[in-house]
Parts: C-alpha cells; structure tokens; sequence
C-alpha cells in the first residue's frame, strides 16, 4: 500500500493536463439581506463575466459563486459596492480537485470498475460507464442490447440500451440522462 499512494499521486500528477485545471479559482459564499443586494446578485449571474453560480441568488439565503484568478478582483469590488456579505467557502478550488481525482485514482486502481462491483456512489467517467453498459448488456444479452444512435459535441458515442423480452404492443419507458456535465447523480438515475 505505501508503494501505491506514491505511484497513483505521481499518475496524478502525470496525467494531469489531461484535466480541467482551477488554478487560482475560489468559491465565495454570498449573502443577500435585502431585494436591493438579491437584484445585485441576479444581474451579476446574467453579467458578461460569467461567474459559476454553485447555488444561484436566492432571496433568503446563501449564494456560492466561483470566481478565477482573473475575475476574483471584479467579483469582491462588486461584492463591496453592493454591501454584499461574504466569506471564502473554497480558498483553493486546484487543491480540492487534485485531492478528488487522487482518491478516485486510487479506488479505479484498487478496485477497477467492473458489472460486479460498479456502484452508485461515486462519479465515473463517460468511459467507465460505456464500458459498464456494454459488460451488463454482453451479461444479459437475452434481453438487452446496446446501440450507438449518434454523438456528443464531443463526438463521443451516444448510447441506446435496450430491455425488453420480445414481442411487440407493449408499453413502453425511454429514460435519458447523462447529458450535462455536473449531472452527477444523471448517471446513476440512468444505470441503476
């Protein structure tokens, strides 16, 4: 175990640039104590300078923003001018990310996701779920089957299983998911 933290944290590490990076980004928790300050927050989440509104402006209540490096000095003037309370929920957004993506390497190169230990308390990637549904449709090829019905912006394949055991007249339930990228629980909704 001592040998496979160092070499899944330099896997991290080595693998890296394959990610989205947040260096510099933190989120602020944002609190609203009138319709003036609630007003202020709703025209900065339809503002040009496009913050990451986590939890979106509410009347009552918090609002948890993501600022970057770059637009972080805009956000607190604005926060300042409006008389807007905040504190720093996430100081360092990189540090967090990087920590997630270590420990979710590590489970992958513990316990690879397969049909029999995939769960539903985790987020996987696009490829680990592609190669789940094919392992339990090849599982239960008596009554399911898989089908690629288009592709993503990404151009990734989109996926079409289907259950059924025969005959025709039938109702029928069409479930999507999967489509947006912080869906988290999509995925699971879907599979389950």
């Amino acid at each position: 175990m001592r040998l496979l933290v160092p070499l899944v944290l330099t896997l991290s590490v080595v693998l890296a640039d394959n990610f989205k990076h947040f260096h510099g980004y933190q989120v602020f928790r944002v609190t609203a104590s009138n319709d003036e300050q609630f007003k202020a927050l709703v025209d900065l989440s339809n503002s040009a300078q496009n913050f990451d509104f986590w939890h979106g402006p509410t009347r009552s209540g918090t609002s948890d923003i993501m600022a970057t490096d770059e637009n972080k000095k805009f956000l607190l003037d604005y926060l300042k001018t409006h008389g807007l309370d905040h504190s720093i929920m996430i100081a360092d957004v990189e540090k967090l990310v990087s920590e997630e993506r270590a420990q979710m390497s590590l489970k992958r190169l513990i316990n690879p996701p397969t049909v029999k230990n995939f769960g539903w308390t985790q987020y996987y990637s696009a490829e680990e779920i592609d190669a789940w549904v094919k392992d339990t449709v090849t599982k239960h090829s008596d009554i399911s089957t898989v089908e690629v019905i288009g592709q993503t912006t990404e151009n990734r394949p989109i996926h079409l299983v289907k259950i059924s055991t025969g005959g025709s007249g039938k109702p029928s339930i069409f479930i999507d998911g999967t489509f947006h990228a912080r869906e988290w629980v999509s995925p699971a909704v879907v599979s389950f």
